[in-house]
């Protein structure tokens, strides 16, 4: 299973999509950091994909930091 495909399970799993720009995203977390760090905040172990903090910016903008993840329709 692709990087890209676990986040389409981990979206679809919490009623999600993936953004216009996942697949630079991905690309960048490949890359740079550990696959699961938000590459806004690679510091800080409270924002990971999906994290609270992930889902809380997801539910109150409608996307998540990063991008990676957008509000479902």
């Amino acid at each position: 299973m692709t990087l890209r495909e676990k986040f389409q399970d981990m979206a679809d799993e919490n009623g999600a999509t993936l953004g216009p720009h996942a697949d630079k995203i991905i690309a960048i977390k490949q890359r740079n950091i550990d696959e699961y760090a938000c590459p806004c905040h690679p510091n800080d172990p409270e924002h990971y994909c999906l994290s609270q903090l992930c889902k809380t910016h997801l539910n109150t903008n409608g996307k998540c930091d990063c991008g990676l993840f957008v509000k479902g329709d």
